[in-house]
């Protein structure tokens, strides 16, 4: 039994230190852009239900392997063929609001962004953003509620202004600050 232990404490360890490593490579995946009139009737079915009246704006395929996970976008070329395709993204909008929702084959929703524009902080939030930056003005201020697998998660992004300066301010649900970004501006 101790031995079944000390085995599994190691088998963890190593795999622990194997995750903490930065990969080495790049890996190169296709998002393929899907083309108006082709976007695949289930998902967009779901996303009339989901978000009444929006405007679809893009449709795009995410393979499985990038979903999920942090990564940036290199476009060099439309790709085709789809038999890799696991999830699609929409960006769509309505009246003051944006979407960005990712849907698997079948239509259903996984996880959806909704970003409600210059939509008013609640109490404590704006108490503690007026505490921490005292003199600042608060000049516009986003909403984004998250949806991920069924668990909403609320987070406000701030724009403050105190002369010439400019910062965004990120909160969270709760209303307390996890991140400062100063805005810069170039004058040419």
């Amino acid at each position: 039994m101790k031995t079944t232990l000390i085995a599994v404490l190691l088998s963890g360890a190593s795999l622990s230190a194997a995750w903490a490593q930065e990969p080495t490579e790049a890996e190169t995946v296709t998002i393929h852009h899907v083309k108006k009139g082709e976007e695949p009737q289930k998902v967009m079915s779901a996303l009339e239900k989901d978000f009444p009246g929006s405007i679809v704006k893009d449709v795009s395929t995410i393979p499985g392997t990038l979903y999920g996970q942090e990564w940036s976008v290199s476009e060099e070329k439309p790709a085709t063929g789809q038999a890799d395709v696991t999830y699609y993204q929409v960006n769509a909008s309505s009246k003051g609001m944006a979407y960005t929702a990712v849907y698997d084959k079948s239509g259903n929703l996984i996880s959806s962004r909704k970003v409600l524009k210059n939509t008013p902080l609640p109490i404590d939030a704006a108490k503690n953003v007026a505490t921490q930056f005292p003199g600042w003005l608060i000049v516009g201020d986003q909403e984004k509620l998250t949806m991920h697998n069924q668990h909403d998660k609320v987070a406000y992004r701030v724009l403050i202004k105190k002369g010439h300066e400019e910062k965004k301010v990120f909160l969270d649900g709760t209303g307390q600050i996890t991140r400062v970004v100063k805005k810069t501006r170039i004058r040419v």
